[in-house]
């Protein structure tokens, strides 16, 4: 009983691409732009240039919403409903420093995050009422380059936890249960940029998994008859954030640019989810997922009809060749599908060390339905859209002063 009452997944719909609004406006696709202040997340390599101290801070503000509906003969008969999930504001920082042919940069930002919330008393309630996964990044890199090619290496620390909410069945009445875990975690990240000829770069990156012992409170709020059964107390899952691997190409001529990146995350090193109870009487989970390997296409373009003005428009299809939730275990608490979106940017150079830029997303979740008879018979699709403001200032390094003048040999 206590595996149907606890059973919960997270697919692709909890990683967050916003992470800069420059780079947003191109479709997110940040991995072979070199010398970008937002470089310090996205491929630290492309900061070996000399370029002094780039910071750039910003935030997102974002909503999203999933609709559910029956299927046809499904036993509960036919039902609509749509999530509730509040509006979310995902905030960054990366800061830089390069001279001569090495650099160091900083991040920090919210890689995985989101989840969903369902309606109060809605017919998927004993299978999940919220689920939310949160989990904020630091970053620390060195760059170092070497003719037209650079590499970095660095560490990454990851903080935050997941926090589950179900109602539960019990004949006559109903209860609830509350899963509330954190933890922090250790990984590593790698990245390469190739600069060719005048205005080509390539861009790779590596990102790697970071495993996490997650430890908090179950909080059972059941019936009387079942209280000595699940009583509350502690609950330990072992968690993994995946691996990340990226390959991109940019064109950049003085006054426009484009780029092409293909990603793939490895959301298959969580094939199943495991929660370990203190309390003797309440006995332990084991439940499989079964995710899949998801890969990401992005492009964007950039122009700039005037010095101080950069228009950027850009779009994505996340989830190819299918999102990471098995339809088998597609679920209310990950209703995750192939994302397709769009993105327009504005960059405006206040002052020649002092950008502003801004973006617009609109991205729609294809339908998908589960094949499970033992999960909701239910539909999902959904819409999110997206904005944010960025703030990048720059302090070049200064440059040597002249030595001076030789006087020649009389």
């Amino acid at each position: 009983m206590i595996a149907w009452l606890l059973a919960v997944a997270w697919g692709g719909g909890f990683e967050v691409a916003q992470q800069g609004a420059s780079t947003a406006g191109t479709g997110h696709a940040g991995t072979a732009l070199a010398g970008r202040a937002e470089g310090a997340w996205f491929n630290p390599a492309g900061l070996a240039d000399g370029g002094g101290f780039r910071l750039a801070i910003g935030a997102t503000l974002a909503h999203s919403r999933i609709s559910a509906a029956a299927l046809p003969g499904a036993p509960e008969g036919a039902w609509t409903a749509e999530t509730v999930t509040p509006l979310a504001t995902p905030p960054y920082l990366h800061a830089s420093y390069a001279q001569a042919g090495w650099a160091v940069a900083v991040s920090v930002g919210t890689p995985f995050a989101g989840g969903v919330r369902w309606p109060e008393g809605w017919v998927g309630r004993f299978e999940s009422i919220a689920s939310r996964p949160l989990f904020l990044r630091g970053t620390a890199s060195v760059a170092y380059r070497f003719g037209p090619v650079a590499i970095s290496g660095g560490v990454h620390v990851d903080h935050g936890g997941l926090r589950v909410e179900r109602a539960t069945d019990h004949v006559d009445a109903e209860g609830r249960v509350t899963l509330d875990v954190r933890g922090t975690g250790v990984g590593g990240d790698a990245s390469l940029m190739a600069w060719i000829g005048d205005h080509a770069t390539l861009g790779a990156t590596f990102k790697s998994r970071t495993s996490l012992a997650l430890y908090g409170e179950a909080d059972f709020d059941v019936p009387a008859p079942f209280a000595g059964r699940y009583p509350d107390g502690r609950v330990f899952t072992p968690w993994t954030l995946p691996d990340r691997v990226a390959l991109a190409f940019a064109w950049t001529a003085p006054r426009w640019g484009v780029t092409v990146e293909a990603g793939v995350t490895v959301w298959g090193v969580n094939d199943a989810l495991r929660f370990d109870f203190e309390q003797p009487s309440t006995p332990d989970t084991l439940q499989e997922n079964r995710w899949r390997t998801g890969a990401v296409l992005r492009g964007g373009a950039w122009v700039q009809p005037q010095r101080i003005v950069t228009l950027r428009l850009g779009g994505y299809v996340d989830g190819v060749p299918g999102a990471p939730p098995d339809p088998g275990y597609l679920s209310p608490s990950s209703p995750d599908g192939t994302r397709v979106g769009g993105t327009l940017g504005l960059g405006v150079e206040a002052h020649p060390l002092v950008r502003i830029d801004v973006y617009g997303e609109g991205l729609g979740v294809l339908t998908r339905a589960s094949s499970s008879p033992e999960q909701l018979a239910a539909s999902y699709r959904g819409w999110a859209v997206a904005g944010g403001l960025g703030l990048t200032v720059l302090a070049p390094p200064p440059r040597p002063r002249p030595g001076p003048a030789a006087t020649p040999p009389g």
